[in-house]
């Protein structure tokens, strides 16, 4: 064998080491992702809560059959809380809150507005 044929065998080695490499990750990453969904009451269960989560959890639900449902930003709500007067923790904000909403399962829908669409959730109120 000449250098060129020397050449194409270990270009031809490097490939098909390069292929079994991403099929390994792939596997991993699909084993992965459904022992995760396997044990996703388990991880919920170990979710830190967070102030916001404990506001929301406070006067929020996600709404069931039957429940009022009202579309809100998370700047409508912090609004809201803030003018009942439990914010007190400088960690609330949008963003907070979002991030809890969306940890706590509550729907999100995009509403359109003349400015393009807006990101919300759909939610309940707790009486």
């Amino acid at each position: 064998m000449d250098k060129q044929d020397n050449l194409l065998v270990k270009k031809a080695e490097q490939y098909a080491a390069n292929r079994l490499v991403n099929h390994l990750l792939r596997d991993a990453f699909i084993a992965g992702a459904q022992w995760q969904k396997k044990q996703g009451d388990k991880v919920n269960e170990q979710q830190i809560e967070t102030p916001a989560m404990v506001l929301i959890k406070k006067f929020y639900k996600v709404p069931e059959i039957g429940d009022k449902k009202i579309f809100m930003l998370p700047s409508e709500i912090l609004q809201e809380v803030q003018d009942m007067g439990c914010v007190t923790d400088d960690d609330i904000n949008c963003q907070t809150i979002g991030l809890a909403l969306r940890a706590l399962s509550f729907k999100r829908v995009a509403r359109q507005t003349y400015n393009g669409p807006r990101y919300g959730y759909m939610i309940s109120t707790i009486k």
